[in-house]
């Protein structure tokens, strides 16, 4: 019996998810938070073999609570369940060590194969996860290529909006009111950013902007 811990923050869709795991006669759900304080007192007491993980808690990051498990116990396994589907959230949530990525809606058969296929060591990625990849991979194939390209050309569109807020002035609380995101979304995103251009500070951030008529001054 595969031990399952679930990691949502609205209720309803909690104990929706754990009928349907715990009917599959196959997976337990053995435990169940809405927060990452939640999660991380509930794992102090007992470890489960997969996790299933909201890329979006409110105000905790899906992301963070993910590196917080890996550091924990490797070996655990962690499926993202989102409503999010775009290359930004699934390509970082890879380069954070999930293992797998699945929208909320997937049919029962198919979540209860991913769990099974995550726990037998592989990775699963449906297919229009797996076509996000491959175009993120082709993506950066390219940029790599074109020694010339703009980096700017190189950030994703929503790196591009949180780039322009942030050189604008907006608060991580603003701009993450504003793009329904959770502030360690928006951190994030501000990380990668100034990662790709090389920014060191939001000044360089903010020249970078300036630069590239981003925002007027």
């Amino acid at each position: 019996m595969i031990k399952a811990f679930l990691v949502d923050d609205h209720v309803l869709f909690r104990d929706g998810l754990k009928s349907l795991l715990n009917e599959s006669g196959m997976i337990e759900v053995t435990g169940e938070a809405g927060s990452s304080a939640e999660l991380k007192q509930q794992l102090k007491m007992s470890l489960p073999d997969v996790v299933l993980l909201d890329i979006s808690l409110g105000r905790d990051s899906g992301l963070d609570v993910l590196q917080f498990i890996k550091r924990l116990n490797e070996n655990i396994k962690v499926i993202m369940v989102s409503m999010f589907s775009s290359e930004d959230f699934v390509m970082s949530a890879i380069r954070n060590g999930a293992d797998g990525y699945i929208p909320k809606d997937t049919p029962r058969a198919e979540l209860v194969a991913a769990i099974e296929q995550v726990c037998q060591g592989h990775r699963y990625f449906p297919e229009n996860i797996r076509n996000i990849i491959l175009d993120g991979v082709i993506s950066k194939s390219r940029q790599g290529s074109d020694a010339g390209k703009d980096v700017y050309q190189c950030l994703t569109s929503r790196e591009k909006e949180v780039l322009r807020m942030v050189a604008e002035g907006w608060s991580n609380q603003e701009i993450a009111d504003q793009l329904t995101i959770s502030i360690r979304t928006v951190e994030t995103h501000k990380t990668n950013v100034m990662q790709k251009i090389g920014a060191k500070t939001v000044v360089d951030l903010v020249k970078f902007a300036i630069r590239k008529k981003i925002i007027q001054v």
